[in-house]
């Protein structure tokens, strides 16, 4: 018995059992090394991204201009002005009001810690009435404490600025041609990838065995694909979700709405944590702290979030994405553990990976097992 026969032997005994582990190690080597490769090839990537969402506007457009010589290349120029123009303004103004947001929060910190501190001493002297200044002298040096280590942490800070300006000066200054390099490729990129896609295309034909391309585009239809839209969808989603927060924030009247609610927004994006791992506590430490309106104003702003999630989500991701939730928070603690906080965001895509492997994997086998007791 060959090393082949034996193998499917062990898959008919253990139920594709020692298929399913090689073909999740085999999904887990691949994105190692491809991730050693994507610091070489990124701005290429970041390029194709742009030029999927360029491919609609300039067929658009080419429709416009097709009676014009240059007509596709026309219309692909003007899709990137527009889209490119449009995203490097909003960034910018979004930019400008975050500054001035957290500019306004760091001015006001030392109010905000006040306070923090006032109602501390409340809930000690409520909870402990008997040992009022016991209490008090404990949460005094635990205080004094903290301000020490953090004016120590600032005079530190301050002795280290002066060389660490003018290291960062001259870094910037002699990264600002990469920098330039990065974006020009980039934009370039963006633009061969949808002017000329058909020439890539057909060029790869010729270059590639057609097995290679045959497998190429099952897994663009199937990995490529489901990533892309697990991904796409929770972008979405979150994107909604901070929409609803800055708005929300604006219409009860909440200082640095459009702070907070980037911010949470961001926290939404990361899998199993939402909006509620922020908005929550500050709802109920203002509720116990006697701001009632604040309180109460988070708490219906939460309530809107959840729902319009509800609403919202279904539509998005659909019913083929998405994971259980312990295995999520299983991939998400490990990719943690090993990557650092990116793996948050990487281990669940890689979970999503193998399930859809496995599952056309699965597929495939069957399929052959149908052929074989036909014939």
């Amino acid at each position: 018995m060959n090393i082949k026969e034996r193998i499917r032997q062990l898959d008919d005994q253990y139920k594709d059992l020692p298929r399913k582990i090689f073909l999740v190690l085999a999904v887990l080597i691949s994105s190692f090394f491809l991730a050693k490769a994507v610091p070489y090839v990124l701005p290429f990537i970041i390029g194709y991204m742009f030029a999927l969402v360029l491919i609609y506007p300039s067929r658009f457009f080419a429709k416009i201009f097709s009676k014009i010589k240059f007509g596709k290349k026309l219309a692909v120029l003007l899709s990137m002005l527009l889209l490119y123009g449009v995203l490097g303004f909003l960034i910018s103004l979004l930019i400008r009001q975050i500054y001035i947001e957290l500019e306004k929060l760091v001015n006001a910190l030392p109010g905000i810690v006040a306070w923090v501190e006032q109602t501390i001493e409340q809930w000690t002297l409520r909870l402990h009435p008997d040992n009022v200044e016991g209490m008090h002298n404990m949460l005094s040096g635990w205080l004094d404490i903290a301000l020490e280590t953090l004016s120590g942490n600032i005079k530190t800070l301050l002795g280290k600025a002066a060389p660490a300006v003018a290291t960062g000066a001259i870094g910037t200054i002699s990264g600002l041609p990469g920098a330039i390099l990065f974006i020009v490729v980039i934009i370039m990129s963006s633009y061969y990838f949808v002017s000329d896609n058909k020439l890539i295309r057909s060029y790869l034909e010729k270059l590639l065995p057609e097995g290679i391309i045959n497998r190429y585009d099952a897994l663009t239809d199937s990995v490529l694909k489901a990533v892309g839209q697990q991904i796409r969808a929770q972008v979405l989603v979150s994107l909604c979700i901070t929409i609803v927060l800055i708005f929300g924030f604006f219409i009860l009247n909440v200082d640095y709405a459009l702070l907070m609610g980037t911010v949470i927004g961001f926290v939404d994006l990361l899998p199993i944590l939402g909006a509620g791992t922020i908005l929550i506590p500050w709802a109920l430490f203002n509720l116990f702290a006697g701001n009632i309106m604040l309180g109460a104003k988070l708490l219906i702003l939460y309530v809107a979030v959840v729902a319009i999630r509800q609403v919202v989500e279904p539509r998005i991701v659909g019913n083929k994405l998405g994971l259980y939730p312990l295995v999520t928070m299983l991939c998400m603690y490990i990719a943690m553990r090993i990557m650092g906080f990116i793996g948050l965001i990487v281990g669940p895509v890689l979970a999503n990976i193998c399930k859809v492997i496995l599952l056309s994997d699965a597929d495939i086998r069957r399929q052959q097992r149908e052929l074989a007791d036909k014939a």
